[in-house]
């Protein structure tokens, strides 16, 4: 589309070179994702998961975790055992909160 003047419209000129960048600013965005999710998003999330697995352990190898779940000794916690069970059903109910 020309002008009455001869040159090119306005809009045409800023249309061509916005068109060309499009890729590139769609590279940059990726990029920018790329590093975030490397950089700040997974290593929280594995700091997370290393958190809740030293608090589980904590709290499975505190003296008071056989009085608290009703288990006479540790080594009472298989699966086939009472104290297990009323464990387990209490693991159901928290998780069913959340």
């Amino acid at each position: 589309m020309t002008h009455i003047t001869g040159g090119q419209s306005l809009s045409r000129r800023i249309r061509r070179p916005m068109n060309a960048s499009t890729p590139f600013t769609i590279l940059v965005f990726d990029v920018i994702v790329a590093i975030l999710l490397s950089i700040v998003i997974r290593p929280l999330a594995q700091l997370g998961a290393q958190l809740v697995a030293c608090s589980t352990l904590r709290e499975m190898t505190s003296p008071a975790f056989p009085k608290d779940h009703g288990i006479p000794d540790l080594e009472n916690l298989s699966s086939e055992s009472s104290g297990f069970k009323r464990w387990w059903k209490t693991v159901e109910r928290q998780g069913s909160r959340q």
